[in-house]
């Protein structure tokens, strides 16, 4: 009877053992990520996020209307909207609203500088509903 329950567990030894190298043998490694290319990154239309947060949004005639607080990105992992900060005062009374980067003309000014253009006055964006962000 011992000999059995010895001859079962190393059984059981090896199997388990066996099993994870057959995996490893079996199973190829995912593909690693595609890499952006030079040109879109270091193109005159490439804008980097960081550029595009905290820039300053103007309306068709140069009033400041707001301040690009954040991004979303979408479910199809790419940039949907940009969350706006509009009212207040240094932050204070600022209301979030959520505008589509569709609604929104994005222009290059210089390294690191873009100006952001929205046809809304002031007050329709106040009007919009406060995006709660958490």
């Amino acid at each position: 009877m011992r000999k059995t329950i010895t001859a079962a567990a190393l059984a059981a030894i090896l199997a388990g053992a066996a099993v994870p190298a057959l995996a490893a043998e079996t199973l190829s490694p995912a593909a690693p990520p595609a890499a952006a290319s030079e040109s879109a990154i270091g193109s005159t239309s490439a804008i980097r996020a960081n550029d595009l947060i905290g820039a300053e949004v103007t309306n068709a005639v140069g009033e400041k209307v707001g301040e690009v607080t954040d991004l979303v990105i979408g479910e199809n992992n790419t940039v949907s909207a940009a969350i706006i900060s509009v009212g207040g005062f240094l932050g204070v009374g600022d209301k979030q609203v959520a505008i589509s980067l569709a609604e929104l003309t994005v222009t290059p000014i210089d390294r690191g500088e873009v100006r952001v253009q929205i046809a809304a006055t002031a007050e329709q964006l106040k009007a919009l509903p406060e995006i709660q962000l958490n």
